[in-house]
């Protein structure tokens, strides 16, 4: 365990340095004015003419003379050095207050003054560390929310086929069982990158791909398969219409961005209405997009619903939601060397990407 030590404040360091500062000016001012005391009664009792009381009186005079200057020097002096000290000081006062401040989880931004020394240095050090430390706190509160909204469409998935094969609602196959083992798999691997995130060694923005030959076609009825059990339980029909393509991508990857948008449609839907999925190729390009009615999504709102952490304001209280998932299909699209959009009326949505064929 380490051990705790008292740290002074910057306060307590002037006291002290300036009491020493005044024992080394009166020490230093009083010795001299001895010197110079004792050099002048010399000459004068060494003048012709001078009497003896003429030299006492001239020694009383110029001793009071020589203790006045002494105080008036020494107290002169000491607040100066006071004030001069309590300035320099100044900026290590802010950077105890705002280490503080950073014990208790605030990220301070000290003011930077025009001079280039030690100090100033030390503060343009301690902004840059205050910065590093926010980016990794942020990083870290958004992966954890990440994989916790990436956890919960598998789980949900499982749970809901085994419901339904519990209740004899849905037959069990080799296909269903298929399904079932991938979603198992995406979950090993969600949980293998919770043990990485514990030692600070992953961040999803910085995940490589792992790129491979992929059907898109057999990639996106894959992904369908996956939402059966609640489309059928919800009574909404899915239509899919989609080219056959082989690209290089990261499947593991690029099923995420698949099952996040198929989620979306399905939570956000209304009326009922048929969720449509294309894919074709558009020039150089290979667009898929996911069309549904749902939820009204504010003009203002269309070119934000990608940001990380970005809550849609509706007209409904209860649409509302922090946009982790579609800021997932971004991050993944993007390092695809690809693109994301919408493009809505209000309450028609369509949500696409394009990933390049090369």
């Amino acid at each position: 365990m380490l051990s705790k030590k008292h740290i002074p404040s910057s306060l307590t360091l002037i006291s002290r340095l300036t009491i020493g500062n005044i024992v080394i000016i009166s020490l230093m001012i009083g010795l001299s004015g001895f010197t110079v005391y004792q050099f002048a009664c010399q000459l004068v009792g060494n003048l012709n003419g001078v009497n003896q009381v003429q030299q006492q009186t001239f020694n009383e005079t110029f001793l009071y003379f020589v203790l006045a200057v002494l105080l008036i020097s020494v107290l002169s002096g000491s607040v100066f050095y006071y004030l001069l000290l309590k300035k320099v000081l100044s900026p290590i006062q802010q950077l105890a207050d705002s280490t503080e401040d950073l014990i208790k989880g605030d990220f301070p931004d000290i003011e930077m003054t025009h001079q280039e020394n030690e100090i100033n240095r030390l503060t343009r050090n301690f902004n840059a560390l205050s910065v590093k430390l926010k980016s990794i706190e942020e990083s870290r509160t958004r992966l954890v929310s990440e994989m916790a909204h990436e956890l919960r469409t598998p789980l949900s998935n499982i749970n809901g086929y085994l419901e339904g094969l519990k209740k004899g609602i849905i037959p069990g196959s080799p296909v269903l069982y298929d399904a079932l083992h991938k979603e198992a798999l995406r979950l090993i691997n969600m949980v293998n990158d919770l043990y990485k995130l514990s030692e600070w060694e992953i961040e999803i923005t910085d995940r490589k791909l792992k790129k491979e030959k992929v059907n898109m076609k057999e990639l996106i009825d894959r992904s369908i398969t996956l939402f059966r059990w609640d489309l059928l339980e919800k009574e909404i029909q899915i239509s899919v219409e989609v080219e056959e393509r082989d690209l290089q991508i990261d499947p593991y990857q690029m099923e995420s961005v698949l099952i996040n948008l198929v989620q979306n449609a399905i939570e956000h839907q209304e009326c009922r209405s048929p969720i449509k999925i294309k894919g074709y190729t558009k020039r150089k390009d290979y667009h898929i997009e996911v069309e549904t009615t749902g939820k009204t999504i504010l003009p203002e709102e269309k070119d934000k619903i990608f940001d990380r952490y970005h809550q849609t304001e509706s007209t409904e209280a209860s649409s509302e939601r922090k946009g982790i998932g579609l800021a997932i299909v971004k991050e993944v699209v993007e390092k695809h060397g690809g693109q994301v959009g919408l493009q809505t009326d209000g309450h028609r949505h369509s949500f696409w990407f394009d990933l390049p064929l090369e």
